[in-house]
This record gives structure tokens, C-alpha cells and sequence, in this order.
């Protein structure tokens, strides 16, 4: 709990540091000098856009390649003994200390793009447009499974499935509670979420 709670703290003082050097201003994403609005695809009577076929692809190629990162390479096996067991992995000469900072690093490098990618997608940027992505991030997480990377993807997925099926029902304006509801649910259904493993207390 200790460094989820400093990482919420640290990120408030980030976005009130943001607020004073923007004077809480919006500021104009230029998405049309990279993908102008002609560039477009067609399919069965439905437009998508340029920018969304590359957030898209771009997705699918960083979650594919970290994949690949944790699941078959030295770094990946380490991190995941971290998480396991740090005080094991420290016994067969596991660096946490470092593979704890490593991961941190690419959590932040894979924040920073999914950052231009949703300026690219909304056009503009604020200083507080990273709370709804984080909160949906996170959410995501909780569906799949906390500590399951496939599942996190997953839980996107639906989550995203929610939020677009919702608004056919509801006004857009509850976009949010849709996912607070899709997060309070599944943590009274299944706390462990969709794809994560059911550990049982030791006694």
C-alpha cells in the first residue's frame, strides 16, 4: 500500500506543478501535421481515421514486444521473481533494488507514450487529462487481474466494450460511473479479477 499511496501522492503534486506552469490552460495538440483528416479508411459504411488505426497499431506492437520482455527474457524472469518472492529472488543473486527501479522506468516510458497517443486522439492536452486515463488504466488492471499483463489487455478491452455499449444506453456524461461501476463490481464479484489467480490466505 505504501507506494501505491507515495505514486497518488506524486502524482497530484505532478498535475498541480503542471496547472501553475500552463496557468491551467489547455494546450492545442497539432494532430493534423502528422495525420491530416483526409487520411482515412472506409469499411463497410464506417470512417476510421488515421490517428486511431495508429494508436491502434502502435498498441498492439508495444503490448506485443512487452510481452516478449517479460515472459522470455532474463529481465522479464527477474521481474516476475521479484514480484513472486523479492526476498527469494535476492537469494539467487536477483538485483530487486534495480529490477524494481528498471520497472519502474518502463512503466514511465510506456505512460509518456500512451500520453501522446491520447493527446493525438482528443487534440488538445491539460493538466489533468491523465487522471481519467490513469483511473481507466487501473481499472483495467483490477478487471484482468492485478499482476497479470494478458489480463490487463483484456480487461482494456472490455472495459472499453463497457464504455462504448454504456453510452448507447446512457448519456456520455456517465462515462466515468460506468467505470467506477465495472470497478466496484469486480471487486465484490472477483477481486482477483478476470485472468488472476485466487491466492489463499496462509494460516
Amino acid at each position: 500500500m505504501a507506494p501505491l499511496i507515495s505514486a497518488l501522492g506524486v502524482s497530484i503534486i505532478l498535475e498541480n506543478a503542471a496547472m501553475l506552469l500552463t496557468s491551467g490552460r489547455a494546450k492545442t495538440y497539432q494532430t493534423e501535421l502528422i495525420f491530416p483528416q483526409t487520411w482515412a479508411v472506409h469499411v463497410a459504411g464506417a470512417t476510421i481515421s488515421a490517428t486511431r488505426i495508429a494508436m491502434l497499431a502502435s498498441s498492439v506492437a508495444i503490448m506485443i514486444l512487452l510481452d516478449i520482455v517479460v515472459s522470455r527474457t532474463r529481465f522479464g524472469r527477474a521481474m516476475r521473481a521479484t514480484s513472486q518472492d523479492a526476498e527469494a529472488a535476492e537469494y539467487i543473486g536477483i538485483r530487486t533494488t534495480a529490477v524494481i527501479a528498471g520497472t519502474f522506468i518502463i512503466g514511465s516510458a510506456l505512460a509518456g507514450v500512451a500520453g501522446v497517443m491520447v493527446g493525438l486522439y482528443y487534440t488538445q492536452i491539460d493538466f489533468m487529462i491523465g487522471f481519467s486515463a490513469g483511473l481507466k488504466a487501473f481499472t483495467a488492471a483490477v478487471l484482468g487481474g492485478i499482476g497479470d499483463f494478458r489480463g490487463a489487455a483484456a480487461g482494456g478491452l472490455l472495459l472499453g466494450l463497457a464504455e462504448s455499449i454504456g453510452v448507447l444506453i446512457a448519456p456520455p456524461v456517465y462515462k466515468d460511473a460506468i467505470v467506477f461501476a465495472v470497478l466496484i463490481i469486480t471487486l465484490i464479484l472477483r477481486p482477483s479479477g478476470l485472468l488472476g489467480k485466487q491466492v489463499k490466505a496462509r494460516a
